[in-house]
C-alpha cells in the first residue's frame, strides 16, 4: 500500500495497490471479510477488485445449479465507506457487473464455472467507478479523498454455496486472491459526491402497479438500473412489463419493456451485448449533473412497476441507483 506522500508527488496514478488471499484456510465457504484502507490524496477515478487465481474443485458427484452472476457471486457485497459520510457505495455483485454494460458498452465478466471438478483460472473484475465514463465531464464525480478523514473498501467474500445450490464438491481457494487496483488524478477544485446503492424489491405476485417508495432522499438522482431476476437469481425478461419513475404527479421516466430495450441499445458499443433482465432508466438523458432529479428538499422518488411473476415467489428486481451531491449541496 503506497503512503500519502507517494500519492501526492504525481499527476496521474494507476496501479495495483494490494493483494489479499481469498481464503485464510481450507473450506468450501471462506466468507472472508475484506477491509482495504484507501490512502488519502488526489481524486480517485475508480477502484476495481479483481478475483483471480486458480480455483480447484474436486471429488463429489453433483454440479448443482449456478446462482446469480457466475463467478461473480463468489463475492456477496462490496461497500465503500467514507468518514464522515457513511457508505457511498453498497452493491451486490449483480449490480456491479451489470453496470459495466452501460458504463463501457460491453459486459465485463469472467467465464462461468460449471460446478464440475477441475482447475479453473479466475479473472473476475468488480469495477467501483467514481468518475463516470459516459458523462460529459467524467471526473466531475471523482472521489475527493482529502474531503474525508478515512476511506475504506469493504468486500464480503462468499464460496461454494453463494455461487451454486446443490453442489457437493470440495472447493479449494488457496490459489485465489482478491486484488485492489485504482486510478487517480491530481485535480483542483471540489467534485460532486457520487452515491451508489442497490435495493432488492421482491415480487410476490403479478401486479400491474406495484409501488416502491424505498429510495433514499436528500440527493439528486442520476439514473437507476433495474435488474430482473427469477428462480436461482437468473436474469429474466419475463418479469418487467413497464417502469414508471416519478415524484408525486411528476414523471421522470416511463417506458414499456420493449421500448426500454430498444432505447438502451444506444449505450452498447458491442452489438453482441446480451442485456437480458437489464432496464436502464436515466433520470437526465444528457447526463449533466445539474439535470439530476433533486430529492434534497422533501421530494420522495417512487417507482411504479408493472410486473409478472414467472418464478412463483422467487422473482425480484434489484434497483441499482446512482445519485449525487453537488459541491454546493455538501458545503465544500
Amino acid at each position: 500500500m503506497p503512503t500519502q506522500n507517494q500519492v501526492l508527488v504525481v499527476k496521474h496514478r494507476g496501479l495495483n495497490v494490494e493483494r489479499r488471499a481469498f481464503a485464510t484456510g481450507a473450506g468450501n465457504d471462506p466468507n472472508t471479510n475484506f477491509i482495504f484502507d484507501v490512502v488519502r490524496g488526489m481524486n480517485v477515478g475508480y477502484h476495481f477488485l479483481n478475483l483471480r487465481g486458480s480455483l480447484v474443485i474436486s471429488v463429489g458427484a453433483a454440479n448443482g445449479t449456478s446462482l446469480g452472476p457466475n463467478p461473480g457471486n463468489l463475492l456477496q457485497r462490496v461497500q465503500v465507506e467514507c468518514n464522515p459520510g457513511g457508505f457511498v457505495k453498497s452493491l451486490l455483485p449483480r449490480s456491479i457487473i451489470s453496470r459495466s454494460v452501460f458504463d463501457r458498452g460491453w459486459l465485463r465478466a469472467d467465464t462461468a464455472l460449471t460446478g464440475a471438478a477441475g482447475t479453473f483460472t479466475l479473472l473476475q473484475p468488480y469495477w467501483l467507478r467514481y468518475a463516470l465514463p459516459r458523462a460529459p465531464v467524467p471526473y466531475e464525480t471523482a472521489l475527493q479523498t482529502d474531503r474525508f478523514k478515512s476511506v475504506q473498501i469493504r468486500a464480503l467474500g462468499g464460496g461454494r454455496t453463494t455461487q451454486f445450490t446443490g453442489n457437493d464438491r470440495t472447493w479449494d481457494f488457496t490459489g485465489v486472491t482478491l486484488d485492489l487496483s485504482e486510478q487517480r488524478e491530481q485535480m483542483g477544485g471540489d467534485t460532486a459526491l457520487l452515491y451508489e446503492e442497490d435495493i432488492v424489491i421482491t415480487i410476490p405476485a403479478a401486479n400491474p402497479a406495484q409501488l416502491f417508495t424505498g429510495f433514499s432522499t436528500g440527493s439528486r438522482y442520476h439514473d437507476i438500473l433495474f435488474v430482473a431476476e427469477t428462480t436461482n437469481q437468473a436474469l429474466a425478461d419475463t418479469i418487467i412489463n413497464r417502469i414508471t419513475v416519478q415524484s408525486g404527479a411528476l414523471q421522470f421516466f416511463d417506458g414499456l419493456e420493449d421500448e426500454i430495450k430498444v432505447n438502451q441499445q444506444d449505450w452498447f458499443s458491442d452489438a453482441a451485448v446480451a442485456a437480458l433482465g437489464l432496464y436502464f432508466a436515466p433520470m437526465n438523458p444528457d447526463l449533466l449533473l445539474r439535470g439530476a432529479v433533486d430529492t434534497i428538499p422533501t421530494n420522495q422518488l417512487s417507482a411504479r412497476l408493472d410486473v409478472a411473476a414467472p418464478g412463483a415467489g422467487a422473482d425480484r428486481i434489484i434497483a441499482a441507483t446512482r445519485r449525487v451531491l453537488l459541491p454546493e449541496d455538501i458545503g465544500s
